[in-house]
């Protein structure tokens, strides 16, 4: 999608009314469930979990997964079975985080309409992120607009810090400690649109990213902690005005030959799978000659 397009697309979105958003993606999302039903086919979990292997997911690893459930719905068990196959496949030493953020819009709306609670506030990342906050044992990062469950051996690591770093991707957050990790990143059922980590190069670059993501200033936030008391936290927010600009998933040929990326499919369901560091020093690389998701 070109520049110019997208800039226009970002200013329909910010003038329409919130009701008429939200009645163009029910409509959207019942397009998608109809070409989706159209395109499954059952698959048993041994067939998933052969291909998952295949791909390269493996015991021990740092996982980080972005799925969308409505092409799940077709593996054996669902959902829920999903989500106890890739714990399984991790074993003991293996971590597994899925995003668990509050909001499916922009964050700078989201922080102006009301406070996070890591407690009970639910994810927006989709049926299989709100399953899985709220397995036992599950640990949320306290973090007002990115936040991340996980659960497994380095859990606690990925998590325990992000309310720390005034950068929602920094290296405090659990983005920067999965690649710290060498993680990789699991995508079931969707493209890189909804890769968040593309967001940690900008927070390591800092002031040498040629294109100002964020608003000037931090933004102050009232959260509730795993204690149940208020405080209130400070971040950065990405400034609508350019998150409407971001075009990912045209990337993903350069990422292929780099290394980052690999492709598969099983059924009616895509599957990428990412190296959190590789991709961040593509995305480093790229940057320093002016090159980003944002062009």
């Amino acid at each position: 999608m070109g520049l110019v397009i997208r800039r226009l697309k970002g200013w329909l979105k910010a003038v329409l009314p919130s009701g008429v958003k939200e009645r163009i993606k029910r409509k959207l999302r019942s397009q998608r469930l109809r070409e989706i039903r159209d395109q499954q086919v059952p698959i048993t979990l041994a067939e998933f979990e052969q291909a998952l292997r295949k791909l390269g997911v493996a015991s021990g690893q740092v996982l980080f997964v972005h799925s969308g459930a409505d092409w799940l719905r077709s593996v054996e068990g669902g959902p829920i079975k999903v989500l106890e196959l890739l714990r399984r496949m991790l074993g003991n030493e293996g971590t597994l985080a899925l995003p668990s953020f509050p909001f499916d819009g922009l964050a700078a709306e989201y922080v102006s309409t009301g406070s996070f609670d890591v407690r009970r506030s639910p994810s927006k990342m989709g049926l299989l992120t709100e399953l899985f906050r709220r397995l036992p044992g599950v640990r949320r990062s306290l973090h007002p607009t990115h936040p991340v469950c996980a659960a497994g051996w380095l859990a606690d690591y990925l998590t325990d810090s992000h309310h720390l770093d005034p950068c929602p991707f920094g290296p405090l957050s659990p983005f920067g400690r999965l690649e710290e990790q060498q993680g990789k990143i699991l995508m079931l059922g969707v493209n890189s649109d909804f890769l968040t980590h593309v967001h940690v190069v900008e927070d390591c670059m800092g002031e040498s990213f040629p294109v100002r993501v964020y608003l000037p200033e931090l933004v102050a936030v009232s959260v509730v902690n795993q204690d149940g008391n208020a405080e209130v936290l400070k971040t950065l927010v990405h400034n609508p005005a350019m998150s409407r600009l971001k075009s990912i998933s045209r990337h993903e040929g350069e990422w292929h030959k780099a290394g980052a990326l690999r492709r598969a499919r099983i059924g009616h369901i895509e599957l990428r799978l990412l190296d959190a560091r590789g991709l961040s020093e593509h995305l480093q690389s790229r940057a320093r000659q002016g090159k980003t998701i944002y062009e």
